[in-house]
């Protein structure tokens, strides 16, 4: 054989062994390929691989937290309730009142009793006597003449005052008016007639010759005194005999006696008088008591005025009961007035 086709030979031998080991690349390279993974079966196997860990976690170490948070919440409610249990003791211990008659806190319920001057009290009815019975007049009257106030001349104040303004310019320097402050006023009557309770912005007379204005252009009440008016021959009796408190403290009660007596005609004989047992003197208890007088003394039975209501208290005196409420700015107003049954 020549050269020139042994070549040709060699050549060809070459190529088919270049051609088959490219197909097996070519294969190997195909398998390859098939078998390398995807990237969502990649996601999926972490994924599998995230929620067998955590159930592992939740298995050794669950029971363990939510026991921890169990405790922590009872400590919550042990700390919370102990809390409620100081409380109850603080409020328990600042309604410890001091019931006795002769104090101070029972003291300053009493002078909360409705009278609009010191010889005509307005609570000592027949029937229950409460903040709705009293008249606005009334209540205003007794709490401006509690109320702190000011002394000035009366000419100074004179020509915004028109009630009963009756006193010459020469006069006028004879006498004073009181002022007093619309928040001193209203701090007043709150703690008579507690704290929900408006003042009532109105005028106030006596019918005794002395008047409150109010003024609103001062936004405060000028008493002042007038000419005329009367007086009042009434005159009473009072004692107390036991004060107690409900369970809580938030209700006390002030009990007491009373009796009353009114000049009510005279005869040739001297003045009559009449023993009352409420304040609207409709209960009598004895009528035409005679006044007489000795050495410059009025005397009843021959006895003094204090001697004889003395007396008849004991006797003939119906017993009331005050009752005062707890309101929510820690203040005990007066509530009612009712006879004790």
């Amino acid at each position: 054989m020549e050269n020139n086709d042994l070549e040709k030979v060699n050549n060809k031998k070459i190529d088919k062994k270049e051609k088959t080991d490219k197909n097996k690349n070519i294969e190997t390279k195909v398998v390859l390929e098939r078998r390398k993974p995807s990237v969502f079966l990649s996601f999926i196997l972490i994924l599998i691989g995230a929620v067998i860990c955590a159930l592992i976690f939740l298995i050794f170490f669950g029971d363990k937290i939510i026991n921890q948070e169990n405790q922590e919440i009872q400590e919550q409610e042990d700390t919370s309730e102990g809390e409620k249990v100081e409380i109850k003791e603080v409020v328990k211990e600042v309604r410890k009142l001091n019931l006795n008659v002769e104090g101070d806190f029972i003291t300053l319920l009493y002078g909360k009793l409705t009278t609009y001057n010191s010889f005509l009290p307005l609570v000592y009815n027949v029937e229950k006597t409460t903040f709705d019975s009293l008249s606005d007049n009334n209540k205003l009257l007794y709490t401006l003449s509690n109320s702190k106030s000011i002394k000035m001349s009366l000419r100074q104040v004179a020509s915004k005052l028109d009630n009963k303004m009756t006193y010459t310019e020469q006069e006028m320097s004879n006498y004073s008016a009181d002022k007093i402050e619309i928040k001193d006023a209203s701090k007043k009557y709150k703690s008579i007639y507690g704290s929900d309770k408006e003042i009532p912005l109105i005028d106030a007379d006596t019918g005794m010759g002395y008047v409150y204005e109010y003024v609103p252009e001062d936004n405060c009440f000028y008493g002042h005194s007038y000419m005329g008016g009367g007086g009042s021959s009434f005159s009473y009796k009072t004692n107390i005999t036991k004060c107690e408190a409900n369970e809580d403290g938030t209700e006390v009660y002030i009990y007491e006696d009373f009796i009353a007596m009114n000049q009510t005609k005279s005869s040739s004989e001297g003045n009559l008088w009449t023993l009352y047992t409420d304040s609207g003197q409709s209960n009598i208890v004895k009528d035409d008591i005679l006044e007489t007088y000795s050495n410059g003394n009025s005397l009843f039975e021959n006895m003094s005025k204090e001697e004889f209501l003395n007396k008849y208290l004991e006797t003939n005196g119906v017993n009331y009961k005050h009752t005062f409420k707890l309101d929510d700015a820690g203040n005990y107003y007066w509530y009612s007035t009712e006879v004790n049954e």
